[in-house]
């Protein structure tokens, strides 16, 4: 298991999320 290709991607979907949501500070 790639660990570091999981976290990335979960951090990348976080930060596309929050863009959605419009909670740019959570970051």
């Amino acid at each position: 298991m790639k660990t570091q290709k999981v976290i990335d991607h979960i951090v990348s979907w976080l930060k596309d999320y929050a863009d959605n949501a419009g909670i740019k500070g959570f970051v």
